[in-house]
């Protein structure tokens, strides 16, 4: 007997949901980013060398986030994917719980290792959900609300995870509990990544419905099946892949490299560089997100295949703003053009999760959305933070080499992005064309499950 598998309508379940799957997204990046908060209270407390913190940041969370992502892609669309996202939110907290207990290198390096393998689960069984819930003509937005939390996540593991530093150093009522309990301030910040996600796994576990898929003809599909598809398609899949990924890595090397070009241009603290990123990326990242969702939502109406374009366009004007950005010769006007460039670079994001579904069979989104995801996260950490130093130190030394070497990468990044999506988008559209499902299919799928 066939399957319905279109509920009734609610429409506020849908919003809902999407700001919920958001708060998950808030949380994997904010406790990615804890580490960071309190790098020189855990140099000092297990006697680590900076080189063994590199790893701690980069390769121990990358490693298993990358490797991690295509099988948990698959399991989302075999299995609930409710269950997956809350049973990651689960496993990833108590990994950043872990963190705190930590007395060594290796004992913090397998936490970070198993919050990147927790981590890895979050993106293809949530895109996978909103797609399920939203119709065509709002999906994108849908997906510029989950995708606003990268941003937001970025920004409250700096402040939240300074704040509760700051707290728990100056030792108040409640930190001089633990405190005698004989937890250290950098503990502390742990301790209450981990809590957070765990009261969040309760409320997903409470309030989150596994929405229906649409019924596949024949035999379950395999991991191959989603593999064949892919290198089918790959030109089309590679428009959106590598443009982002590119663009990704410029985004990677600011968020590495920004604080340190305020302090070494401007003579401005540390601390008050970090505040500064952290409040520009609040503001333009939310915005910039929800209207990347509109706009696609918008122009996808008439022009199918349009995210190569907008990618393209991104890309286009990034090596202006990082210009500008490295060239302004005051603190205020550098930061005008930083954010000018993570508005627009923050409808990357929704363009490009919405983009790499249009291709995609209903069978196959989760396993395709981890393939995106491992090759856009590889890009971007593997390469942004590495080459901009590099290129500095062995292309253009000097004591202000940086701003340099940022500018040069950009613009690599950025022409290699735009020829991959100009290339790409004839294919794009193609398949975007060929993937459109009769108007009656998707009428009416801004829905929730009964």
């Amino acid at each position: 007997m066939p399957v319905d598998w279109k509920p009734k309508k609610a429409t506020s379940y849908i919003w809902y949901v999407a700001v919920l799957l958001s708060c998950a997204h808030i949380a994997s990046i904010m406790d990615r980013y804890l580490l960071s908060v309190v790098l020189e209270d855990v140099k000092r407390a297990l006697s680590l060398t900076d080189t063994q913190l590199g790893v701690l940041q980069g390769p121990a969370f990358v490693l298993s986030f990358a490797l991690a992502s295509i099988p948990l892609g698959r399991l989302s669309d075999l299995v609930s994917r409710k269950w997956i996202i809350a049973g990651a939110v689960a496993f990833w907290s108590a990994a950043t719980f872990a963190c705190a207990f930590a007395d060594t290198f290796a004992e913090l390096l397998f936490a970070r290792l198993a919050v990147g393998l927790g981590e890895a689960a979050l993106m293809p069984s949530a895109v996978s959900i909103i797609v399920s819930l939203f119709s065509e003509e709002k999906r994108s937005l849908g997906i510029s609300i989950f995708t606003a939390g990268s941003s937001l996540g970025r920004a409250a593991g700096f402040s939240i995870g300074g704040a509760i530093l700051g707290w728990s150093t100056a030792a108040g009522p409640g930190a001089r509990i633990l405190a005698d309990l004989g937890f250290a301030a950098w503990q502390t910040v742990f301790l209450a990544g981990g809590i957070a996600g765990i009261v969040l796994t309760v409320v997903l576990l409470l309030t989150l419905r596994e929405p229906p898929r649409r019924p596949v003809e024949g035999p379950k599909t395999r991991l191959a099946d989603a593999l064949l598809h892919f290198y089918r398609n790959k030109a089309a899949y590679l428009s959106i892949f590598l443009p982002f990924a590119l663009f990704n890595a410029i985004v990677q090397m600011l968020g590495a490299w920004s604080v340190s070009f305020y302090v070494r241009k401007f003579g401005i603290t540390a601390a008050e560089a970090g505040a500064l990123v952290g409040t520009t990326v609040l503001i333009a990242g939310p915005a910039g997100h929800l209207f990347g969702g509109w706009l696609n939502d918008r122009l996808t109406r008439n022009s199918p295949g349009i995210q190569p374009f907008i990618l393209l366009v991104i890309l286009g004007l990034s090596p202006i703003f990082i210009l500008a950005f490295t060239m302004s010769p005051s603190v205020p006007a550098a930061a005008a053009a930083f954010m000018l460039f993570y508005l627009a670079g923050a409808v990357s994001g929704p363009t490009s999760y919405s983009g790499c579904q249009i291709p995609t069979p209903d069978a196959h989104r989760g396993s395709i959305s981890a393939i995106f995801l491992t090759f856009f996260t590889l890009v971007g950490f593997g390469l942004g933070p590495l080459v901009v130093g590099a290129v500095g130190d062995l292309m253009v030394p000097g004591v202000n080499n940086l701003g340099s070497a940022m500018q040069m990468c950009t613009l690599i990044f950025a022409v290699a992005g735009m020829l991959a999506a100009f290339l790409g988008r004839p294919a794009f559209i193609r398949a975007a064309v060929e993937a459109k499902p009769p108007l009656t299919a998707h009428k009416d799928r801004e829905t929730a499950p009964a």
